[in-house]
């Protein structure tokens, strides 16, 4: 059974979100329900997208009708002074081993100039 300890938060565009630290493709969205206690989080579902030209895969999930990337997603849970609106080059999230299905916050980096970018 997970605990709160387990969890990460972070809100976004009014959107209560929880990723799970050890699980990092697991992530909840909080849904109120007529302004009762009985509020709770559901799973929020990540697809994997495919440019054939490219052969560059990239997991997105939706929000209300807004695509995100994952990695975006849970590199701005982690370092909420981050400004994920931000699509520059220099503010692109790279995948330290090269494996850009590895949503690990231990593989998500910073990155100027890489092959892989969320």
């Amino acid at each position: 059974m997970n605990t709160p300890s387990d969890y990460i938060f972070l809100t976004l565009d009014g959107n209560n979100l929880r990723f799970n630290k050890n699980k990092s493709l697991e992530v909840s969205i909080k849904r109120d329900y007529h302004n009762l206690d009985n509020s709770r989080y559901h799973p929020i579902t990540s697809t994997i997208h495919y440019n054939k030209k490219t052969r560059y895969k990239r997991r997105v999930c939706m929000i209300n009708k807004v695509q995100y990337g994952h990695a975006r997603l849970v590199y701005k849970a982690y370092n909420s002074d981050w400004d994920m609106n931000d699509t520059t080059r220099p503010n692109r999230i790279g995948y330290d081993n090269d494996d850009a299905t590895d949503m690990n916050i231990n593989n998500l980096v910073l990155v100027k100039n890489k092959k892989h970018f969320a």
